[in-house]
């Protein structure tokens, strides 16, 4: 008899009493708060109607996250706003609108991506840093691989790309 092996990556939305514990659990005590604020600046950074906590638009004033644990050990943080977020990457030439959730990913990956490498640099001796930025590294691929199976995931790649 065989049995089959569900591989579906599921993401699973944290309840407000664990979002604490899931910023330790995932960046680590030093880099929790550069981690979730370079996350939120890359959404600043991509979208030009977003500001953080107030913006001339009524869907992104007082912005709060979402924030979401995948089956696979990944993690993302979503802005809980209405739809569509239309992103931008000067970087290369991607223009189109995305969900919010699909706009998290895409700021999640770059500001995750953004840390390793920030932080890697300064702290090259660091032994505690450089297991949080192996486990970040890690994360990031975790994520990565769940944004290839987003039902927008072609927009998630090309905007990463």
């Amino acid at each position: 008899m065989s049995t089959a092996i569900d591989l579906t990556i599921s993401p699973r939305l944290v309840s407000e009493s664990e979002r604490l514990d899931f910023l330790f659990k995932f960046f680590g005590s030093r880099l929790v708060i550069p981690g979730q604020n370079l996350i939120c600046n890359w959404m600043k950074h991509l979208c030009d109607s977003y500001s953080g906590y107030s913006s001339q638009y009524n869907k992104f004033k007082s912005v709060s996250w979402s924030f979401y644990e995948l089956s696979n050990g990944g993690f993302y943080l979503a802005p809980r706003i209405r739809g569509p977020v239309l992103i931008s990457n000067p970087g290369n030439y991607f223009e189109g609108s995305l969900s919010p959730d699909a706009a998290g990913i895409v700021s999640t990956l770059f500001g995750v991506n953004h840390l390793i490498f920030e932080i890697y640099e300064r702290s090259k001796k660091d032994r505690e840093i450089i297991q949080q930025i192996t486990a970040l590294n890690d994360r990031y691929y975790l994520l990565r691989d769940y944004a290839k199976t987003h039902y927008e995931s072609s927009s998630i790649m090309r905007a990463i790309d």
